[in-house]
């Protein structure tokens, strides 16, 4: 398990990679793999330290929060 936790990782750090992004892009992108791999979400927000939520809505995931900082909506992930 801790060679794709090592993956997600990589794959976030090459997300925010020369982006100009806000705090919690790589923790909700971590979130996001870790949610969409079954996996225990463990990512908090950088602004409030509560854990960030995922939820499958349809087509869609809606990441969240306790602060709100970190709602958002991901979809085609």
């Amino acid at each position: 398990m801790s060679s794709m936790i090592e993956d997600i990782e990589r794959e976030a750090d090459a997300f925010i990679k020369d982006r100009p992004l806000p705090a919690h892009a790589k923790p909700s992108y971590v979130a996001m793999c870790e949610y969409v791999r079954g996996l225990p979400l463990d990512q908090v927000c950088p602004y409030c330290g509560g854990p960030i939520s995922v939820a499958a809505r349809g087509t869609a995931w809606l990441l969240d929060c306790p602060c709100g900082r970190c709602k958002d909506t991901w979809r085609g992930f």
